[in-house]
């Protein structure tokens, strides 16, 4: 018999510790906390971008909260469900999801686990609406609030109108993300054509402008 303080709130995860030392008498295994942290050094190691790595931490901060110091063998298909059971977003379900996949796989290829849980928790079933081009009028609205946007905001500096109705007519007619709209450079204008690699793909993009674009741009 062991008497010590599991230093957990949770009786269930209490159990889930037991029965981990019961199973494997000699350690334990690696706990939920410390597969986490290895996970993200990796993540960071392989230079993922930015936003994917706050993704990341923000599924194994879940992960941290559930479990803990329970070992990563005691982890069950079923609590894996429950956790997916509190998210509430169909799209972010997936994403998650697959994050929580590529984590146990991890483990596996680790050797810290015989078998991933994560691979028989189900995909919800998406149905994805078309996003569709605004229409003329939708486009006369945006660019005519573009020019009253000081009436409703006064203490927006002078020329505003100017900057936010070159950014909307590139955004239209280029097709890039604002992300990169917004640090794009005169440089990559050459021409009348849009050069430049997406911030998040790296891909080379080289799109020509329609001379009304060019002439806000430049005003």
């Amino acid at each position: 018999m062991i008497r010590k303080s599991l230093d957990l709130r949770s009786w269930e995860a209490a159990q889930k510790l037991v029965r981990d030392w019961e199973a494997n008498p000699e350690g334990g295994g690696v706990t939920v906390k410390a597969a986490c942290e290895k996970y993200a050094s990796d993540a960071e190691a392989r230079s993922i971008s930015d936003s994917q790595m706050r993704k990341v931490r923000l599924v194994l901060g879940e992960l941290e909260r559930a479990f803990g110091s329970v070992a990563i063998r005691s982890v069950r298909v079923d609590d894996l469900r429950k956790i997916r059971e509190a998210w509430k977003v169909a799209v972010t379900m997936q994403k998650r999801l697959e994050m929580l996949r590529s984590f146990f796989r991890f483990c596996v290829d680790s050797g810290w686990l015989d078998r991933n849980p994560a691979k028989v928790v189900r995909l919800p079933v998406v149905t994805f609406e078309p996003t569709l081009p605004f229409t003329e009028e939708e486009m006369e609205n945006i660019l005519w609030a573009c020019d009253m946007v000081r009436d409703k905001h006064p203490m927006m500096d002078a020329g505003i109108e100017k900057r936010l109705k070159a950014l909307v007519l590139l955004l239209r007619h280029s097709g890039l993300r604002i992300t990169d709209a917004v640090i794009l450079k005169k440089d990559r204008i050459k021409e009348g054509k849009l050069f430049l690699y997406q911030t998040k793909t790296k891909q080379p993009v080289w799109v020509p402008l329609p001379q009304l674009v060019l002439d806000t741009l430049k005003a």
